[in-house]
């Protein structure tokens, strides 16, 4: 998650002053959403009732501190853009609507990176699993080629120093 979506993030007063709020009621459920994050996240239907039904997913309105703390690391991310310097493969829903596309575009275009790749899967959501398996298969298999390509380039590498393939 490198930037939250606009059309998610709280009201423009809330969103400049939530460090108050966080600092003096860090466990209030302040926050409004716009939309439920399951209902935006799984396309598939019964994907969505499988993640509402667990135990441990929460439908409340985030806490004031946690969404202080996700819209503080998502801007101190954005300023740090240019140290990464790892392979990069990017890979995100265009129709996402809790996290923002442009953001990771940013990203791919200021990574240090030499090795980076950027996948906008357009009609995809924020949960590329909640897609239909059509879709995983497709997002995986690539996310898995590209570790494939990767892993095959550093064996011989690997194995020409001695070290283990």
């Amino acid at each position: 998650m490198c930037g939250i979506s606009a059309k998610i993030k709280p009201p423009w007063p809330l969103e400049h002053l939530l460090f108050l709020v966080a600092a003096v009621i860090p466990t209030w459920r302040v926050v409004p959403t716009r939309g439920s994050l399951p209902d935006l996240s799984f396309k598939v239907e019964w994907k969505r009732r499988l993640a509402l039904a667990s135990p441990r997913r929460t439908v409340a309105r985030p806490r004031a501190a946690t969404a202080f703390e996700l819209l503080r690391v998502c801007k101190e991310l954005q300023a740090r853009f240019e140290e990464v310097e790892v392979p990069l493969l990017i890979v995100h829903g265009g129709d996402d609507l809790v996290c923002d596309p442009a953001r990771v575009e940013e990203l791919h275009g200021r990574a240090s990176s030499k090795d980076k790749m950027l996948r906008i899967h357009e009609g995809m959501w924020h949960q590329l699993v909640g897609e239909t398996q059509e879709d995983v298969d497709l997002v995986f298999g690539e996310m898995v080629a590209w570790l494939r390509t990767r892993a095959e380039r550093a064996s011989p590498a690997a194995v020409a120093s001695g070290g283990a393939a």
